[in-house]
């Protein structure tokens, strides 16, 4: 308005646009030890005029690799999101995804089908509980089997960085336990998740940054518990410079197993050298133990190396050389090498 009207408010005229309803999104990752992941999505906004979000994601990994018992994976997925729903602040979702993993451990097809209701508590504080039904094909050490569950996953986001990408202060915590029942071919049971981050800020130029990782499963024994409910250690999101989940409890047959309890640790010094170059200095532990919950009686390894980051304005391009330090196969390589955009946590 022109002028100032009574107590003292000034009218405004606003015109809201709406965005474009559809995207496509893409990524790119390199490992000389875990080859070429690809990923994308495409995206519909606003899709029937309530701003409902329907979105399909691909992913695959372990492109080109040589190793005889690490395969390509494959997964397709898509959620169907509505926001609003008993409040501003519910979303309920539907989600389904078919997944092929070949892993140095196993071989895996799982069908998941799930839904649930989402919770924004704040701008920083974000939870979910919903109901998940899985059915499962199984080929490990143990053999091959079929196994159904149906699930009630719950997870709690907290996640206070100023930057996803490139974090320099605040902390994320993301914690999730899931019940489970078994319906056919599995022990009933529970699986529980945390993954831990926190960022220190020393002046302009460096950046301290901390990860901790635990896992548990209960119920089942490794032999009769789904493949991807266990726990490996060695690659890019554990330990670099390990090969890519080296570490079980045992093998079976020349073949690692998973084990039931999980920790990583790992820790950063980034340091901005001139204009958009930084450099990085790392060491990452990992253990899994045959155990419900950490009791030491597993085995650690870890990895230690340097990296370089070149800030493109969207988030730093990565390149990360890590070597073994402790624990690990005898025959792994000297070096490993990651490429990938963003912080590796």
């Amino acid at each position: 308005a022109e002028t100032i009207g009574p107590g003292d408010l000034l009218a405004i005229d606003a015109e809201l646009l709406e965005q474009k309803r559809r995207r496509l999104g893409f990524g790119i990752e390199v490992s000389s030890n875990d080859g070429l992941r690809l990923n994308g999505y495409w995206l519909h906004r606003n899709l029937f005029g309530g701003a409902e979000r329907l979105r399909f994601d691909l992913d695959i990994e372990n492109i080109g690799v040589t190793d005889r018992d690490n395969g390509t994976d494959y997964s397709v997925s898509g959620q169907f999101r509505v926001p609003a729903i008993w409040g501003p602040d519910n979303d309920l979702y539907v989600v389904g995804r078919i997944a092929r993993e070949d892993e140095p451990g196993y071989l895996s097809d799982t069908i998941d089908l799930g839904a649930g209701i989402t919770r924004i508590f704040s701008d920083t504080l974000e939870g979910s509980v919903g109901v998940l039904y899985r059915a499962g094909r199984v080929e490990d050490a143990f053999g091959e089997r079929d196994y159904q569950l149906l699930g009630l996953p719950v997870q709690l986001t907290w996640d206070t960085r100023d930057d996803k990408l490139d974090a320099t202060e605040g902390f994320f915590v993301r914690g999730l336990v899931q019940p489970f029942a078994g319906l056919s071919g599995i022990e009933s049971g529970a699986l529980s998740t945390l993954d831990a981050r926190t960022y220190w800020a020393l002046g302009d130029r460096v950046v301290l940054a901390g990860r901790a990782q635990l896992g548990s499963l209960f119920g089942p024994d490794p032999q009769d518990a789904p493949p991807d409910y266990l726990f490996f250690a060695g690659g890019g999101d554990s330990v670099r410079g390990q090969p890519y989940q080296s570490l079980g409890i045992g093998e079976v047959d020349d073949t690692i197993v998973g084990g039931s309890s999980y920790v990583a640790l790992s820790g950063e010094v980034r340091t901005k050298v001139r204009g958009p170059i930084g450099l990085v200095g790392f060491f990452d532990a990992g253990y899994v133990g045959p155990e419900d919950f950490y009791d030491g009686s597993g085995e650690w390894m870890s990895g230690a190396g340097l990296g370089v980051r070149y800030d493109t304005g969207f988030g730093p391009l990565r390149v990360d050389l890590a070597t073994p330090v402790d624990g690990g196969p005898d025959d792994a390589s000297d070096f490993q090498i990651y490429i990938g955009i963003g912080q590796a946590f």
